[in-house]
């Protein structure tokens, strides 16, 4: 009984010590909370029309600032409940320098208020306006749009609780616009939309359970890099480019959708590069039928389509149907990473030990499209155990410990 005892509690810690350390996390959910000031001071729904109506309502609102790049006009602090507006904050026509930060905007409803300009129901919309900045804020339970840019360039969106809106950032006919640092989560469509707009940088945000977390439609030139894009329970497309070209889609980690990347249409000449892409009940990356001229290489593919450790062919990792999508980089001779190929290859790499799979891969599709070059090793290392996670570990080893003894004497 006592070597049984013993026999359990190693056991224990051991199973523990696999649960700490073999968790997948390449690109953690979790970031650190966003600091907001104190929120108490309630305020009607905010419309501004014109650099003049700016200045007016920053002297009747005794705004700080003066409009200027160095000093700008400062709308902060206020919660505004748009449910009777149709609109939270409108900013219109606007040359000025401003910043929106740490406000609270919610319940704006596109039954009870209608402009034929707009599409109404928006938390923020700003429209035909440059240089702003939106920072901080809460913005959540929307009809429509979270944040609304329109016409607009040079506005920067940062630090905001983006949540439970119809979408959660839409970008239309706008450029040199910067979205970093937001969590936008629990939107019932895209957690990003782009439409016919160029120069957008999408950085390091979190895009969790949103039916899409990243479209971009008619739009080329874009940046889209170090995104935790996660569509557990309810996600379809992770990312999707529509008849849009010359984006660069790097490092993020797209999972738990239906698809991972769906390239659509005329979508030519993107450059998908180190992403890690896991567990899309379908593909991890599709190329429809028109697609050309992809450039996607350095990838980590895990356990899509259905895939698992060995390799079966009826679940190939990704699909095909254009015509001059780039699997491998040819001057760099790699490839991607294929978990279930590259699992089952390991010994495979005898010519001349150079970290390539010595089989292509085949990607599924029309085209006959391989990867000549698929990578033997991955980079989604186990993590490290941190210190907090040492002292769980061995609290409840000596929780259990002391209860066995207690269970002896």
């Amino acid at each position: 009984m006592k070597f049984a005892n013993l026999s359990m509690l190693l056991a224990l810690g051991f199973t523990l010590l696999l649960v700490f350390t073999m968790a997948p996390s390449a690109k953690s959910f979790e970031a650190a909370p966003v600091t907001k000031e104190i929120k108490d001071y309630s305020h009607n729904p905010i419309w501004i029309n014109s650099d003049s109506d700016m200045i007016h309502m920053a002297q009747s609102d005794n705004w700080n600032g003066s409009g200027t790049s160095t000093d700008p006009y400062i709308i902060k602090g206020y919660y505004i409940n748009a449910e009777n507006y149709g609109y939270g904050i409108i900013i219109s026509n606007v040359s000025l320098y401003f910043v929106i930060k740490n406000n609270t905007i919610v319940d704006s409803s596109i039954s009870n208020h209608f402009n034929a300009n707009y599409t109404m129901g928006e938390g923020i919309l700003i429209n035909n306006t440059k240089n702003g900045i939106i920072e901080n804020n809460t913005i959540e339970l929307n009809e429509n749009q979270g944040i609304f840019i329109k016409d607009s360039q040079n506005i920067k969106i940062y630090n905001n609780d983006i949540e439970s809106n119809s979408w959660g950032i839409l970008a239309a006919d706008s450029k040199n616009i910067n979205v970093e640092n937001n969590k936008i989560i629990k939107n019932q469509g895209s957690g990003v939309f782009l439409i016919r707009s160029s120069n957008i940088n999408i950085h390091d945000n979190i895009i969790y359970k949103d039916i899409d977390g990243i479209d971009i439609i008619n739009s080329n030139y874009n940046d889209v890099r170090n995104n935790s894009i996660d569509g557990t329970d309810i996600g379809y497309i992770g990312m999707f480019l529509d008849s849009s070209s010359q984006n660069h889609i790097k490092n993020n980690t797209i999972r738990d959708f239906t698809y991972g990347i769906y390239l659509n249409n005329t979508s030519a000449s993107n450059y998908l590069l180190g992403n890690i892409i896991l567990r899309n009940s379908m593909y991890g990356v599709y190329a429809d039928t028109n697609t050309s001229g992809n450039v996607i290489y350095d990838n980590e593919f895990y356990y899509n389509h259905n895939s698992s450790d060995t390799y079966i062919s009826s679940r190939i990792q990704a699909l095909d149907n254009g015509s001059g999508n780039h699997w491998y980089s040819a001057s760099e001779k790699r490839g991607n990473y294929w978990r279930d190929w590259a699992n089952n290859n390991a010994t495979n790499d005898q010519n001349p030990h150079d970290g390539i799979v010595d089989w292509p891969y085949a990607i599924a599709g029309s085209s006959s499209s391989v990867d000549k070059y698929p990578l033997e090793d991955s980079s989604y290392n186990i993590p490290e155990l941190n210190p907090a996670d040492i002292i769980i570990i061995l609290l409840v080893f000596s929780l259990v410990a002391a209860r066995f003894t207690k269970a002896r004497a």
